[in-house]
């Protein structure tokens, strides 16, 4: 691979990008790498660094390879480093600040509440998933559905259906920057084959407010990458307007007791905000369902995890439905909590929200009745870890520190060599491991 690729560097603001390296499946240069690897004797080993975006594309041709060749193929997604990623200005707020809050508090709402969510029909009812397999009876599942089917407003199926916070409760995001010179950076050049698909997805974000046409002095580069169903994701560049944004304050809850707290409930249900670019503050969700945070539920970013009762309080009494009472209690919570995000005018993703299930996942843990557990996802990252090739891949040792029960058997002194061993990287020099 580097031998067709070259480095991967920041642009500069009189840089650009003058194309794309594949417009539709393999490029040429990525047919020659795998035919290469083909050709190689099985008793070499064979690395390949790629970006992530390409991770699938590379990866899938990769494991067809591995099963015509006796040892392994690795294949490494490449991330930007550290010392490469654009952080915000860590400097005080203007004075004028909560005057500029509360004028975004009287901002008109950006969607008429009438179009926002979604009217269930025999389709959409069926792309719901609730019940996680057989963990549901048919008569628990069919209340669920029931009402769920009721709580329309809170949902959506499509981007016309979006919600938006209403600002007078929850105030639209205000970003507040230093001085700086305006910007004007050229659009990334885009494939003629996905032209189509792109003025359809820049018309209907138009049309839903969620872009808007200015004639401001700012420009920012953008680009768009395929989604697994074919559709397009837009992604703007925000380097340049983070190098000139006024860091916000606040900051995520701490993973272990965040994932913790959810650990050894009877059921679980999991809300997918479905909020585009309409940004707000960290705590916004807080003061949406403050009145049921921590017993219920706890927001994560766009995540609304719902925890039911804990196991030693699980009542498997039957109500006159043929329903577990926990369940009933669980279906009310929800439906609660729907309720709220109606009305300040939030909407779920219909097919990525989950109901009634007896695990989930959060923030990279499985919690269950069991208690919880590391993701396989997270423990295959740890055992397939190789001798390290440079400081970035030592210091990715360091994530088995986070949680050591990931690996029960392991030595918790062994961390803390693994943090000298970076450090000694870090200087340039030689990094002595023993056994």
């Amino acid at each position: 691979m580097t031998k067709t690729l070259v480095s991967q560097e920041l642009l500069c603001e009189d840089e650009k990008i003058s194309g794309v390296y594949e417009e539709e499946g393999f490029d040429v240069n990525v047919e020659s790498l795998v035919e290469n690897m083909k050709e190689k004797p099985k008793s070499e080993s064979v690395s390949v660094s790629v970006s992530h975006g390409m991770y699938s594309v590379v990866g899938e041709a990769i494991e067809s390879l591995v099963r015509e060749r006796e040892h392994e193929v690795r294949v490494d997604t490449k991330y930007k480093s550290v010392t490469k990623k654009v952080r915000p200005v860590a400097t005080q707020l203007p004075k004028d600040c909560e005057e500029k809050m509360e004028l975004a508090s009287s901002q008109r709402k950006l969607r008429d509440p009438r179009r926002v969510g979604h009217k269930f029909t025999a389709e959409t009812l069926k792309e719901l998933q609730v019940g996680g397999g057989d963990f549901l009876t048919t008569a628990e599942k069919a209340e669920f559905v029931k009402m769920l089917k009721l709580h329309g407003k809170a949902f959506t199926f499509q981007l016309g259906e979006i919600g938006c916070v209403d600002p007078s409760i929850v105030a639209h995001m205000v970003i507040f920057t230093v001085s700086h010179a305006p910007w004007d950076l050229k659009p990334i050049p885009v494939p003629k084959a996905l032209l189509p698909k792109l003025v359809e997805l820049l018309k209907e974000r138009t049309r839903m407010r969620i872009l808007e046409p200015s004639i401001g002095p700012y420009s920012n580069r953008w680009f768009t990458v395929p989604k697994k169903s074919g559709a397009l994701r837009f992604i703007k560049d925000m380097q340049p307007a983070n190098r000139v944004t006024i860091r916000n304050m606040g900051s995520g809850p701490v993973i272990d007791e965040f994932a913790e707290a959810f650990a050894g409930r009877a059921i679980y249900s999991m809300g997918d905000l479905y909020s585009e670019y309409d940004q707000f503050q960290l705590n916004a969700m807080n003061k949406v369902l403050r009145d049921f945070i921590p017993e219920k539920t706890m927001p994560f970013l766009d995540d609304i995890l719902i925890k039911g009762c804990v196991v030693e309080e699980k009542d498997e009494t039957l109500d006159e439905n043929g329903c577990r009472r926990f369940v009933v209690d669980h279906i009310r919570d929800v439906a609660m909590i729907l309720t709220s995000l109606e009305e300040v005018g939030l909407t779920l993703s219909g097919a990525k929200s989950v109901f009634g299930v007896p695990e989930v996942i959060v923030v990279g843990h499985i919690c269950g009745a069991f208690g919880r557990k590391p993701s396989p996802v997270k423990v295959d990252v740890i055992v397939r870890i190789k001798d390290c090739r440079s400081v970035t891949e030592l210091r990715s040792l360091e994530l088995v520190s986070w949680s050591l029960y990931i690996l029960p058997d392991m030595d918790p002194a062994l961390c803390t060599h693994l943090r000298t061993a970076l450090r000694v990287a870090a200087k340039g020099e030689e990094v002595q491991m023993g056994e």
